[in-house]
């Protein structure tokens, strides 16, 4: 019973090492702006994105007068912030008024993301905002935590069977 108290506890204390994990609202970069008449809402997961990794750039897009969510064409552009050109990709739409891409960055560094919506007649409304793409230093640091936490149950539980051995002697 004592054992399973305590893996219920490890457990509990290592569930803040999930927040990693992508797709986690905690785990995201949160940023608004506007393009024309709509309000931009950016989320680029994991909250920084590492070079090599699957990472998505979803944008939700509404009327700032009428908060109707947005029915058009979106094209979302990346680009490394020194480089010259944008890499564009249609967005696609999954839910209303939200558009999203999957990208894996080359390299490390701030980059710069480009939304533009059809607004009619061939005209685009544009929005640019920055993020950054780096290696995580999380993972040594999780890894750390849990083995500190294995390490003191281990502990733990052999000072617990060890007080049972005594008083039963």
């Amino acid at each position: 019973m004592r054992l399973a108290i305590l893996v219920g506890l490890m457990l509990i204390f290592a569930g803040p090492a999930w927040a990693h994990v992508p797709g986690r609202s905690w785990n995201m970069t949160r940023m608004d702006a506007r393009a024309g008449n709509y309000i931009l809402e950016v989320l680029v997961l994991p909250k920084v994105p590492e070079p090599g990794k699957l990472s998505e750039i979803v944008v939700g897009i509404k009327d700032s007068q009428t908060s109707r969510p947005y029915d058009g064409g979106v094209t979302i552009s990346v680009k490394y912030l020194s480089d010259s050109s944008y890499v564009d990709a249609r967005a696609t739409k999954f839910s209303q008024g939200y558009y999203e891409i999957t990208r894996v960055f080359d390299q490390e560094g701030e980059y710069l993301v480009r939304v533009s919506l059809e607004s009619g007649q061939g005209k685009f409304a544009t929005a640019e905002l920055s993020f950054r793409v780096a290696y995580s230093q999380l993972n040594i640091l999780l890894l750390a935590v849990i083995a500190a936490i294995i390490i003191a149950a281990v502990v733990l539980i052999r000072m617990l069977l060890g007080k049972r051995g005594e008083a039963s002697a």
